[in-house]
């Protein structure tokens, strides 16, 4: 667990929820880079 297993437990959370809202595959990447912007 740690770290490693919390961040793919919130990859996962953030993409399901941004599917649902965008009906689109947002890759983590994406949505960091838009967050940094």
């Amino acid at each position: 667990m740690g770290i490693k297993g919390f961040e793919s437990r919130l990859e996962r959370a953030v993409e399901g929820t941004f599917s649902r809202l965008f009906r689109t595959g947002v890759s983590p990447v994406e949505f960091g880079r838009k967050l940094v912007r």
